[in-house]
């Protein structure tokens, strides 16, 4: 696993923890690690990407999970939701709490895009209650890997006395930035020269992935990263999303202007009223696409600085 030996010496360290969480900015690469790490071990595991059962079955996500691991089972092959599995032994089950009890002693259950299980239906039962039980019990290893790891950690509320994960003790990955001399290796041919191309990625494995794909054509790149954007802040299209995109276009464009931005000039410059812009920074933050150097001036971290909508 070239470019990820660090990231690969703490995942052996911690193979048999039961409870792990993938850390790392937004574009780091922690879902490209974590499916390249499991499908060249020998390990039993099965890693559902959870945001796309929930865009499919909205807050009916843990029945979508289920099923799908169903009919992978049935046609030996990744069906919606289930990105990879490696399953040998698993018996039957009908619901989320039967299809963990199924799965081989030991095995590495994945939740990528981790924190919309918390979108999950709690009519009946809370997964936390059932990943608290299967933790205690030893049978299964869980694995989270989160698009934003304050969203995760909020849902998952070991923190929180009201959680069934109250106090329970987390194991972290951390996904970190590869050297301006990594990332032109990573790339290969590229005929951008090393400044500019930590300028675009930060070094992120998932944005210097991204300049690969469109052999490094920056125009085209901006375009990938713009629909990323979309994806992550307005996946529905709705009123709320739409407006956390204008925000983020607005902070992205100061950004790359000035480096920073204040608050007040964005409500000058863009019409956009305070308690809407405050109301709104919170979330883009929690998503990675804001940071603070102080309460009243932000800016937008690379790669986000760059999008085109």
């Amino acid at each position: 696993m070239r470019f990820c030996e660090f990231e690969k010496y703490q995942m052996d360290r911690f193979i048999n923890q039961h409870f792990v969480i993938l850390r790392g900015p937004r574009l780091s690469g922690k879902s490209h690690f974590i499916r390249d790490y499991f499908e060249g071990s020998k390990e039993n595991y099965v890693i559902f990407d959870v945001f796309k059962a929930w865009m499919e079955k909205d807050s009916w996500v843990v029945r979508s999970l289920v099923e799908d691991l169903k009919l992978s089972i049935e046609n030996n092959a990744p069906v919606g939701s289930v990105v990879f599995f490696n399953l040998d032994g698993i018996g039957d089950f009908n619901d989320f709490h039967s299809m963990l009890s199924a799965l081989p002693q030991g095995t590495h259950v994945v939740f990528d895009h981790a924190e919309f299980l918390g979108y999950a239906r709690k009519d009946n039962s809370d997964p936390r209650e059932f990943f608290q039980e299967f933790i205690d019990l030893g049978h299964l290893r869980f694995v989270f890997v989160p698009r934003s790891t304050s969203r995760l950690l909020n849902y998952l509320g070991v923190g929180n006395y009201s959680s069934p994960l109250f106090g329970r003790f987390e194991v972290f990955v951390e996904v970190v930035p590869l050297s301006p001399n990594e990332s032109m290796k990573f790339l290969g041919d590229c005929p951008l020269d090393v400044v500019r191309v930590y300028g675009l990625t930060g070094g992120l494995r998932g944005a210097l992935e991204l300049l690969r794909s469109v052999d490094c054509d920056v125009k085209e790149y901006r375009k990938m990263i713009g629909k990323i954007v979309l994806r992550d802040l307005a996946p529905k299209g709705s009123k709320k999303g739409r407006k956390l995109v204008e925000v983020a276009a607005a902070v992205a464009k100061e950004t790359r202007v000035r480096e920073y931005v204040k608050r007040e000039d964005i409500v000058q410059k863009y019409g956009i009223d305070k308690k809407s812009l405050s109301r709104y920074l919170f979330p883009l933050y929690e998503l990675g696409y804001v940071d603070f150097l102080n309460k009243d001036i932000i800016k937008t971290p690379t790669p986000f600085q760059f999008f085109d909508i």
